[in-house]
């Protein structure tokens, strides 16, 4: 049996959604021939990051983000020949099974049904992985309307572990999955392994920093200051991993290393200690891959990084860093030089995010194409 997926995750300042979905979609496709399955898999985004480092070799259908727009100074008219470009591609290949991410109606509202036009028409089956946003865009009625039209609704969490409640949805069409994360235990490198895959020497303090996928405005602003605070470390290594949005300059100085990998998964046990955003994808694998970390939640419309990140300080896997990012980051590092506390904050890491619910989603997905 032969199926045709689309994989829809809009993205503007980091590569989180499309990093979701792509987990997912390795999944299906190492699943698929068990199942007798030929899946044809494609996206459509709004995600700038580079395709060819991203996206696994699959074909991608590129609109462009809203971030873009804005900065182009754009009129509306941009966004509905955005939204019209989506239209003609479910038009023309009438998928058997979409997979949205995080908006249930489009990064340009091109899901909801207009007169004349339902694009849900167009995909024999549909799937929303509803990350967990802020309230207040969660119990809006359009977003909780378009959930209604979806065939299955995938939490990437533990029940126990959000607040996201589904009460108006049969039971049936809501899986609780765990967190979605773009690797496997098995994935991960030990530190010798990780640091030669990298390129780089080691050191007796690797603090990783990151702000995500690093379109953030504040990113360039974020990694110098920290660099600063830093700089007199004399034992310390600080390895950026920039992320493939970042745009600002890659500065010099003793002890700093960019990273060029897309993605730094599997390679996180080579750091002692992390600075990074709390985005979802950067929380997740941080805390699966057992690391001490100082979150620096950075703002964004829809999600609460905030929350997520008291969650890990509650849990002593992390602590949350303080602006101005000065003494007071020197001094938050210093408390994760002592080993036995490293070794305690890793376990409850761990114990945060101990699995990754890509498979089971993936064999969720391969179900309703059945």
């Amino acid at each position: 049996m032969k199926a045709r997926v689309l994989c829809y995750a809009l993205n503007g300042l980091g590569i989180g959604h499309v990093v979701r979905v792509r987990a997912v979609t390795r999944w299906m496709r190492k699943l698929a021939p068990s199942m007798g399955i030929e899946l044809e898999c494609f996206y459509v985004t709004s995600c700038d990051a580079d395709s060819s480092r991203v996206f696994d070799g699959v074909p991608v259908f590129k609109v462009p983000s809203r971030v873009t727009i804005k900065k182009a100074n754009s009129n509306e008219d941009f966004v509905y020949a955005a939204r019209d470009c989506v239209w003609a591609i479910l038009e023309r290949l009438r998928p058997d099974l979409m997979i949205v991410d995080t908006v249930p109606s489009g990064t340009f509202n091109e899901f909801i049904a207009v007169p004349g036009i339902d694009p849900f028409r167009l995909c024999r089956r549909r799937a929303f992985i509803h990350r967990p946003v802020r309230e207040e865009a969660a119990q809006k009625e359009r977003f909780l309307s378009m959930l209604s039209r979806y065939d299955l609704i995938l939490v990437p969490d533990l029940a126990e572990n959000t607040s996201i409640s589904l009460p108006h949805l049969p039971a049936e069409r809501v899986h609780f999955c765990g967190p979605i994360i773009s690797y496997d235990h098995s994935e991960l490198l030990d530190r010798t392994a990780a640091l030669a895959a990298l390129g780089v020497a080691d050191s007796p303090l690797n603090i990783y920093v990151s702000t995500g996928g690093g379109g953030h405005p504040d990113a360039d602003r974020h990694i110098r200051a920290i660099c600063h605070a830093l700089q007199e470390m004399n034992d310390a290594q600080v390895l950026i991993g920039a992320g493939p949005l970042y745009r600002g300059e890659k500065f010099e100085g003793r002890g700093i290393v960019w990273l060029n990998n897309p993605e730094m998964g599997p390679y996180l046990r080579a750091m002692d200690v992390a600075i990074s955003g709390a985005g979802y994808n950067s929380f997740h694998e941080l805390m699966l891959a057992g690391i001490p970390t100082i979150f620096m939640p950075l703002t964004a419309a829809l999600d609460d990084q905030q929350q997520r990140a008291l969650r890990a300080e509650e849990a002593g896997a992390a602590i949350l860093a303080k602006e101005p990012l000065g003494d007071t980051l020197r001094s938050q590092v210093q408390l994760w030089r002592d080993p036995i506390r490293r070794e305690a904050a890793a376990c409850a890491a761990t114990k945060l995010v101990s699995q990754n619910g890509a498979r089971s989603v993936a064999e969720r997905l391969l179900s309703l194409l059945r």
